[in-house]
């Protein structure tokens, strides 16, 4: 069987660019705290904050996806299509023995979700 998947190399590109702007904007709070220079302190630190609401504690739960006719596969794990309860545009919610599990996938430029959306029907279907 053919595993899809679920992160597109565009999405894991955009990731990797807003890794690397936290990076800088690191670098240039610490610079504005070494040469004292509060406005730059001030706005650094807001741009800091802005960018880890909005990418970073996001896009650190992101997993590696990849799925077929059967399962999806995540970190040596695999879960069954059938026991997948909801897909939605960031995560993908699933049973665990009886407790829900979260999986957080790369919705950036996700073209395969639709593919997974087909696959996830039809095996609750054929249940």
């Amino acid at each position: 069987m053919k595993k899809y998947s679920l992160t597109s190399e565009l999405g894991q590109f955009f990731v990797l660019t807003s890794n690397v702007m936290g990076i800088g904007i690191m670098g240039f709070l610490l610079y504005s705290l070494l040469t004292l220079n509060w406005v730059a302190l001030i706005l650094c630190t807001f741009f800091a904050v802005m960018h880890f609401i909005k990418f970073f504690r996001n896009t650190i739960r992101f997993k590696n996806l990849y799925f077929d006719d059967e399962f999806v596969y995540y970190e040596e794990q695999k879960i069954p299509l059938n026991k997948i309860l909801r897909i939605d545009e960031k995560k993908i919610v699933y049973d665990e023995m009886g407790h829900q599990g979260n999986l957080y996938f790369n919705y950036f430029f996700c073209e395969k979700i639709k593919l997974l959306n087909e696959r996830h029907m039809s095996a609750i279907r054929s249940k």
